[in-house]
Formats: structure tokens, sequence, C-alpha cells
């Protein structure tokens, strides 16, 4: 199994409908309405790792699949 290195894209899993897609970076937080998670204590661990947020809600961090990384891209409009 390989562990989370600094600047990987890691896939936060809460439910099969909310799922945040985030690169890992030293000092960065990922907010969300189930509290923050810091994103540099995700390095070196293991990815299937559960990770808890500032409210106490577990998060599961996971290696993102090419679909993940299309659905939650963000793309601009051409116009």
């Amino acid at each position: 199994m390989n562990v989370i290195g600094e600047g990987s894209d890691v896939l936060l899993y809460l439910d099969a409908r909310r799922t945040y897609l985030v690169r890992v970076e030293a000092g960065r937080r990922f907010h969300t309405h189930k509290g923050y998670v810091d994103l540099g204590d995700l390095v070196g661990r293991p990815y299937g790792s559960p990770v808890r947020s500032s409210l106490g809600v577990t998060f599961h961090a996971l290696r993102p699949l090419v679909r993940d990384r299309i659905l939650k891209t963000d793309r601009r409009t051409q116009v």
C-alpha cells in the first residue's frame, strides 16, 4: 500500500454523495460543513486511512481514480 506524499491528490470520502478531491500541502486546511481537515497531517499516511475533522467526523483518504479526477475537476466554459 502506498503512502500519501506532499502534492498528492487525495479523495476525501464522507459518503457516496459527498466526496472531495484535494491536493495535499503542508499548512493547508480543507473546510467543509463537517469541520476542517488539516491536509498536512495526511502526509505519510497510507491511502485508505481514516481522518477525523475538527468536529470529529470521519473521512477516508482514498487514492482518486481517473473517474474521480474527471468528475471533480473544474471546467471553464469556452464562451
